[in-house]
């Protein structure tokens, strides 16, 4: 669910951003929250609103689920052009989930973002106390709320970022009971400008658990991203984590990479992508082999459209653990703002087994064999209006020879409508 704002992270750059020698990296507070009403000098607020429906078909007929959901987002800015800032958001939200066991019903009230920051003279830096928004652009390693501290200095070459952060740290969740017990997370990372476009980073995130027995695992990465020559546009993320769960020490390596090659000249801006991502993964002996992503990431990110979606996939949607990916894809602006695109993808596991880490789609392989299946995506933009935008998606997933219904196929298609008031 988008919020108003996102205080976002960014380890790779916005091609337009970039040209400014000030923004080549994003602070947090480079992404203003969406105030539209302002009730004196120093304070605004803003309201959005959110209505998602999805329908789905799954392997196994009883996970299969519909799911609608309602959003509305309350936020209160304070800003009076001087060293401190801070901001408030809440939001209320009604999740009803259908499926042929079962329906529930749920009502949520969460603070979402509920920060102070402090910024330098020259805007450069900040030091943000609270709960923010924490994504990467593409969503590889972040796309949470998190609570801490949080350091951000840019140079005009070099940029640093540190921050300490547990999810939950205060209950996010006023209506619930959930228990603290959630890991601390200590982050560093470096950005440097290599060209006006093209930006690069190193970065270690720790894990700490909090009970005994808990994971401790340590991510070290790099990027790279930016614009090359004849509109093309690229990503390229690396990582190895280490250190030990479940009693057993973990060596895990992983990488997403691609392009994307926009045809400017053409009318509707054609557009071909291209990527392939792996993480490597365990055959349950000695040490645990098995790459894992954070779990705090989103894995959504946009190629070249106008919204962003599971570029692992709508339907199946997994985490990049024992997998590697392969993609291509087509999109076009079929109005000045509004964009299609249309995503295929192949999925094979490193080492065969019955398990899969995590995924939208609820059945376990067989492990005989290591061909999971493939997928067809369809998204649809819509931002002709100013108040209010439409995405609409709907994806196909074929099970290959690694599971046992494989004649069968799962399906998903949605709609979310966000407006802004």
């Amino acid at each position: 669910m988008a919020a108003i704002s996102a205080a976002l992270i960014s380890g790779v750059p916005d091609p337009a951003a970039a040209e400014d020698s000030d923004s080549w990296v994003e602070l947090p507070l480079d992404d203003a929250p969406h105030v539209s009403w302002q009730l004196s000098d120093s304070i605004s607020i803003g309201a959005a609103a959110e209505v998602s429906a999805q329908r789905s078909e799954n392997l196994n007929p009883q996970l299969a689920a519909d799911e609608d959901e309602i959003e509305i987002d309350l936020g209160m800015l304070h800003d009076n052009g001087g060293a401190v800032t801070s901001y408030l958001e809440f939001s209320l939200s009604s999740d009803i989930l259908h499926n042929n066991r079962l329906n529930a019903r749920d009502l949520i009230f969460d603070v979402n973002e509920a920060y102070i920051s402090f910024r330098s003279n020259d805007g450069n830096q900040t030091l943000t106390l609270g709960r923010w928004s924490v994504t990467d652009d593409r969503e590889w390693l972040f796309d949470q709320e998190l609570d801490g501290i949080h350091f951000f200095r840019r140079g005009e070459k070099f940029a640093v970022e540190l921050f300490y952060a547990r999810e939950r740290l205060f209950n996010q969740e006023f209506l619930s009971s959930e228990g603290d017990d959630e890991p601390d997370y200590f982050y560093a990372r470096a950005y440097a400008r290599l060209t006006e476009n093209n930006v690069g980073s190193l970065y270690s995130l720790f894990q700490m658990g909090r009970d005994p027995g808990d994971p401790d695992l340590l991510w070290l990465g790099a990027s790279l991203a930016g614009t090359a020559t004849n509109d093309i546009t690229y990503w390229a993320e690396f990582a190895h984590v280490r250190g030990t769960e479940a009693n057993r020490k973990v060596r895990g390596y992983g990488f997403d990479v691609g392009l994307t090659k926009t045809f400017d000249q053409f009318r509707f801006n054609p557009r071909v992508t291209a990527g392939i991502a792996f993480g490597s993964g365990d055959t349950r002996r000695g040490t645990d082999t098995a790459f894992r992503q954070t779990g705090l990431q989103g894995n959504s990110g946009q190629f070249g459209g106008q919204t962003s979606f599971a570029y692992y996939g709508e339907v199946f949607d997994p985490e990049l653990s024992n997998l590697t990916i392969l993609t291509i894809g087509a999109g076009f602006d079929w109005l000045e703002d509004s964009s299609l695109d249309v995503m295929y993808h192949t999925y094979f596991q490193h080492k065969g087994s019955a398990r899969i880490r995590d995924s939208a789609l609820g059945q376990r392989p067989s492990g005989r064999s290591r061909r999971l299946g493939q997928e067809i995506d369809v998204i649809v933009a819509i931002r002709e209006f100013e108040s209010f935008d439409i995405d609409v998606f709907g994806g196909v997933y074929f099970p290959g020879s690694a599971f046992s219904m494989s004649d069968q196929v799962a399906g998903a298609i949605g709609v979310e409508i966000n407006a802004d008031f």
